[in-house]
């Protein structure tokens, strides 16, 4: 069994990784670590050195060296993607270190296990890329709010989007379901079916069909 061990190296926090007899597989020259250590077989460990981050596999050996800025999330998806940073921008990289899509976007989510779309920030606009990091919605949204915390399109296949200032819904292809004529939503539609949106500087509720009522005082 493969342990992190945690030490204290010229007054600085360092970590290295130890075998079943208690020897060092790495030096303790890792700044920071984590994953499951009981998945190596799986999935890579996530080290950092300095400002930079690498991937180790299970013998202690780099997978990849420390080149990225950052990973977003803390494991790689069931498909074997994981959204990475690198001199700024967003892409996305297999187990191996290698990029799947290139890091060309400002900011982006990731893939989930029911959707084949992401949400990706491009020239400063919100668009949707595929898994080949192929635009199938074109990036021409100021921003966006994700579905139900969980996937970027809710139930019904709805994601509210910014454009030219105002707020509406559009669907996985691009059409508009409600259109963009709110000042401000808040979150997603609630299990009543309605969402918080402001409407001409009055709050109120807009349903799935884009009806808007007043907010009761």
């Amino acid at each position: 069994m493969i342990a992190v061990k945690r030490i204290i190296v010229n007054g600085e926090k360092k970590y290295d990784l130890i075998n079943e007899k208690g020897k060092w597989i790495v030096e303790p020259v890792l700044d920071e670590i984590y994953g499951d250590e009981n998945e190596f077989d799986f999935n890579p460990l996530f080290v950092r050195m300095g400002d930079k981050w690498g991937l180790l596999n299970r013998r202690g050996k780099w997978i990849k060296k420390p080149i990225y800025d950052s990973f977003a999330y803390s494991n790689f998806d069931e498909d074997g993607m994981l959204v990475a940073k690198f001199q700024g921008n967003w892409g996305f990289i297999n187990r191996k270190g290698k990029w799947l899509i290139p890091p060309v976007f400002e900011s982006t989510g990731e893939f989930f296990d029911c959707e084949d779309l992401c949400a990706a920030k491009f020239n400063g606009l919100w668009g949707f890329i595929n898994r080949k990091g192929e635009f199938i919605i074109f990036p021409q949204y100021e921003s966006l709010i994700a579905g139900n915390g969980i996937n970027i399109f809710d139930n019904y296949s709805m994601v509210a989007v910014k454009y030219k200032g105002k707020w509406g819904w559009i669907d996985s292809e691009d059409r508009w379901i409600i259109k963009p004529v709110f000042d401000e939503v808040r979150g997603c539609f609630k299990e009543d079916g309605l969402c918080p949106a402001t409407l001409n500087g009055v709050k109120g509720t807009v349903n799935r069909g884009g009806k808007w009522r007043k907010e009761n005082k």
